[in-house]
């Protein structure tokens, strides 16, 4: 288990990338945003592990359900790979294989009144849900 702190969960996409934050004693994931895959995506994100405390950052590695890569799974390895390079935690790949659809699910299943999180933070909610599932305590 990683030193009490929050931890970040990423879905990326080309052009939306999901955000989602623990609690500060990993037990509890939540939605937190969407960004714009653009020129400041890298600045906010560090932004955010800076003013969050966030300890470590988990991204969603899109596979195949035959577990075989795609051409978003290589930008994906991309993206976790320059991250890496400009923030001062831990940045780790994670299967997300069906969270997008698990996302899709819920939010089908939700009254649309109730919904204010879109499947990107919500998919990175999941992610970070598994996480946390796995984690021993």
């Amino acid at each position: 288990m990683q030193n009490k702190g929050r931890i970040l969960a990423i879905d990326y996409g080309e052009k939306r990338v999901g955000l989602a934050l623990s609690d500060a004693d990993q037990i509890i994931a939540f939605p937190r945003q969407t960004l714009s895959n653009d020129e400041s995506l890298f600045v906010r994100i560090k932004d955010l592990v800076a003013t969050e405390e966030i300890v470590m950052i988990i991204v969603g590695l899109p596979l195949h359900a035959d577990h075989t890569e795609s051409y978003q799974t290589r930008l994906t390895r991309t993206f976790a790979d320059e991250l890496a390079k400009v923030v001062d935690v831990e940045v780790m790949m994670m299967d997300e294989k069906f969270t997008t659809f698990e996302a899709r699910e819920r939010i089908a299943g939700a009254d649309p009144k109730q919904v204010n999180t879109d499947k990107d933070q919500l998919s990175a909610m999941i992610l970070l849900e598994e996480y946390l599932a796995n984690q021993v305590r």
